[in-house]
Formats: C-alpha cells, sequence, structure tokens
C-alpha cells in the first residue's frame, strides 16, 4: 500500500503533547510541512513562549527559543542577528 504521508523533516519523530481538539497540532504540522517545501529548515528560527507554545520550540528541528512571556519579536530579531553572523 503507497503511504499517504510522512512526518515533515521539520519535525522531531515525537508525538505532540497538545490537548485533544486543540489545532496547534495542525497548524505546527503545517507551518513544518511548509519550511520543508520551500527547502527553509536552516534559515527558520522557532521562538516559543509559554503555556502550550513551548511544544512548538521541542517538537521542531533546527533553531528554537524559549521565551518567557511578550517580547517574541525583540527575541526574534536578536537571535536572528547571531544566527545570520554565523
Amino acid at each position: 500500500m503507497k503511504k499517504a504521508f510522512s512526518r515533515p523533516q521539520s519535525l522531531h519523530p515525537t508525538p505532540f503533547h497538545y490537548c485533544p481538539g486543540c489545532g496547534h497540532s495542525i497548524v505546527h504540522r503545517l507551518i513544518a510541512d511548509v519550511v520543508d517545501e520551500m527547502k527553509l529548515r536552516d534559515k527558520t528560527i522557532c521562538v516559543d513562549g509559554v503555556g502550550c507554545s513551548v511544544v512548538a520550540g521541542v517538537a521542531t528541528r533546527g533553531v528554537a527559543v524559549h521565551r518567557l512571556s511578550g517580547g517574541s519579536d525583540l527575541v526574534l530579531v536578536e537571535v536572528g542577528m547571531v544566527h545570520c553572523r554565523e
């Protein structure tokens, strides 16, 4: 039987820990599909915060930053500046 789909390479092979019925896992997978399709994994930075979004950084391959509540845009700019210098 032909495989209908597989886990995107941008995701670690671990189960999501989102609540049942929550749409976060679907959105997370769709983002990973697009990152793989556009070959952006080496250029992608995941910034997650408090609550259920902390799962995003754990399940995503690549650069992931956990931050406290608020200030995601500033953290993303700072990490991007450092990451781009490498």
